[in-house]
C-alpha cells in the first residue's frame, strides 16, 4: 500500500495489490488486504478512505516505527517508472498480524505481487499465510529493478497456479525476443513449460493480452479503444478482473 507521487504534485492510492483489493471491492467480492501504514497522516488517511470504500481494514497493520509507502512516478512514452524508497510500513508485516484475518475466512483465492518480497521478513510472512490459507495463489509479477532477484522471482512462480506478467518482463526473465504475437506466445509458452505454471496471462499494453492455459490453445484480448490518461494501474484493474473470474 502507497501512494503514488505524480509529476504534476498529485498523488493517488496505489500500489498493486491495494489497486486489486479495491477493484474487488467495487465488484461485488470481499477482500481482506494484508499490509501496513505508519502511524502517520497519510496513514490514517488510507485506513478512513479504505472504510470509506467498504474494505476491510483487519489485515492493515499501524506501525510507528516506519512511514506510509510513497513512490515517485514518472511519466514518458516507454510507461512509467517508479522511485522506490527503502523501509517503508509495507516493507515490514508482522506474521500473526497477517495471519489474523483468515482464522475465520473461508479463502477462496490468493493474490500477492513480488515487491514485497524485496523484504525477507515479509517472504518468511507470505510463506506462513499461504499455509493458513490452503487456496490457489495468484503471482503478479513486478519486476522493479533493484528489488528483485531471480531466486524470489522463481519461488513465487513454483507455488502459483495462476501467473501474470507483461510481454517485457516476459523477455527479461526468458531471454527470448517478444516483439511479434508469435514471439510472445513462444516465450510464453516456453515459461510456462519450464516453470510449470498451468495458467499465464501476459498483458502487452496497446496490444491487450495473451491467456496460455497449459492444457488448451491460447486466447487473446484486444486493448480496448480509449483515451489514455495514464497506464499506472492498468494491470491491477485486469488482475483484479481476472481473480473475480477465477472466483466465479
Amino acid at each position: 500500500m502507497l501512494f503514488d507521487h505524480f509529476p504534476d504534485g498529485s498523488r493517488v492510492l496505489g500500489g498493486a495489490p491495494f489497486n486489486v483489493a479495491w477493484h474487488l471491492e467495487a465488484l461485488g467480492s470481499d477482500p481482506i488486504l494484508l499490509t501496513a501504514v505508519g502511524d502517520d497522516p497519510a496513514g490514517a488517511e488510507v485506513l478512513r478512505r479504505m472504510e470509506e470504500w467498504g474494505l476491510d481494514t483487519g489485515g492493515v497493520q499501524v506501525l510507528a516505527e516506519y512511514p506510509t509507502g510513497h513512490v515517485k512516478v514518472s511519466l514518458d512514452d516507454a510507461g512509467p517508472g517508479f522511485e522506490i524508497p527503502r523501509d517503508q510500513a509495507w516493507d515490514h508485516l508482522a506474521g500473526d498480524a497477517a495471519r489474523g484475518p483468515l482464522r475465520e475466512e473461508s479463502v477462496g483465492l490468493v493474490y500477492h505481487g513480488t515487491l514485497s518480497l524485496r523484504a525477507h521478513g515479509n517472504a518468511r510472512v507470505l510463506d506462513s499465510v499461504l499455509r493458513s490459507a490452503e487456496a490457489p495463489i495468484f503471482v503478479d509479477l513486478n519486476l522493479r529493478d533493484p528489488w528483485w532477484d531471480e531466486a524470489t522471482v522463481e519461488r513465487a512462480v513454483s507455488r502459483a497456479t495462476w501467473v501474470k506478467l507483461n510481454d517485457d518482463e516476459l523477455g527479461q526473465l526468458s531471454g527470448a525476443a517478444v516483439g511479434t504475437d508469435s514471439e510472445v506466445e513462444n516465450a510464453a509458452r516456453s515459461f510456462a513449460k519450464k516453470h510449470d505454471v498451468e495458467n499465464l496471462i501476459v498483458t502487452r499494453g496497446a496490444h491487450g493480452a495473451l491467456w496460455v492455459p497449459a492444457d488448451g490453445p491460447a486466447i487473446t484480448s484486444g486493448a480496448p479503444d480509449v483515451e489514455v490518461a495514464d497506464t499506472v494501474g492498468a494491470g491491477d484493474a485486469l488482475s483484479a478482473v481476472l481473480c473475480l473470474g477465477i472466483l466465479e
